[in-house]
C-alpha cells in the first residue's frame, strides 16, 4: 500500500488565499490564487497540489460564520488541460487512471492515495466556461465527452506559449455562496 512518504509531493507554495469582506455591503469571498507546478510529466504533483488546496479551502471556509453567504474563488495557472484529472478533482470525480497524463504505475499509485486521503472535495466548484461539467462526465480522450467536447466550453486558450495555444488557467467557483 502506497503511503506519503513513498512520494515526492512536497513544494514550496501551493497558492496564496485571501479573507476579503467588503466595506460596504459586508459581503465576504476567500480568494485563492495558485500557480501549480509546471512539469507536464509530473501532473501527480499537480493534482496532490490541487486536493491540498481543496482541502485548506474547505476548512478555512467551514470555520467561517456563515459560511454558506462566502463565496470560494480559485484562479491561476494550473498548467492541465481541461480534461485533466486535476480539474477532473475540482468538480469531485474520482481520477482516470488511464488518461494520458499518468505515464507510469506510481504516478497512478500517488493517484489512488490522494483519492483515498481527501476523497471528493468538500466544495462544489464550478468552471467560469460554460459548458464545462457536462462535457467532463464522459471519458477523457474519447469523442463522447472528453477533450474534444470539453473545448467547446472554453476559451481556444488561455496562454500562449512557444510550441502551442493551449488552456491552462482557470477561474473556479463555489456553486454555494
Amino acid at each position: 500500500m502506497a503511503d506519503s512518504t513513498q512520494f515526492d509531493l512536497k513544494r514550496g507554495t501551493v497558492a496564496l488565499a485571501l479573507h476579503l469582506k467588503c466595506m460596504k455591503t459586508g459581503r465576504e469571498v476567500i480568494c485563492a490564487n495558485t500557480h501549480l507546478f509546471y512539469h507536464h510529466s509530473f501532473n501527480q504533483i499537480k493534482y496532490a497540489q490541487m486536493a491540498y488546496l481543496l482541502s485548506e479551502l474547505a476548512k478555512i471556509h467551514k470555520s467561517l460564520k456563515d459560511p454558506e453567504k462566502i463565496g470560494v474563488v480559485i484562479c491561476g495557472d494550473m498548467n492541465v488541460w481541461p480534461d485533466s484529472n486535476v480539474i477532473r478533482l475540482v468538480y469531485g470525480l474520482p481520477p482516470v487512471e488511464t488518461y494520458p497524463d499518468i505515464s507510469s504505475e506510481e504516478h497512478r499509485q500517488v493517484l489512488r492515495y490522494i483519492w483515498k486521503t481527501y476523497g471528493k472535495p468538500a466544495l462544489e466548484m464550478a468552471s467560469s466556461y460554460e459548458g464545462y461539467m457536462s462535457a467532463l462526465k464522459g471519458e477523457p480522450g474519447t469523442k463522447k465527452g472528453g477533450f474534444e467536447e470539453v473545448v467547446k466550453g472554453h476559451p481556444p486558450y488561455t496562454c500562449i506559449t512557444y510550441t502551442e495555444y493551449e488552456t491552462l488557467d482557470y477561474i473556479l467557483y463555489n456553486k454555494d455562496a
